[in-house]
């Protein structure tokens, strides 16, 4: 994760909580969403994008900064 809060997955960037900088997550990608999870909570859960090089952002996510 950056210091952007958020995680690369494939070719794309999608948002998570800022509390999570640093740490390390999971993030399983299925055929229409993408869940994060850190330990067994799901932090997250976005749209699946498909194109390359975009960026899925929740500003819930990014609200604390």
């Amino acid at each position: 994760m950056d210091r952007f809060s958020q995680i690369s997955v494939r070719t794309n960037r999608c948002s998570v909580p800022v509390r999570l900088i640093g740490r390390t997550v999971r993030a399983m990608l299925h055929a229409s969403e993408l869940v994060v999870c850190d330990g067994q909570q799901e932090v997250a859960r976005h749209e699946r994008l498909i194109a390359k090089g975009k960026a899925r952002l929740d500003l819930d996510h990014i609200k604390a900064c």
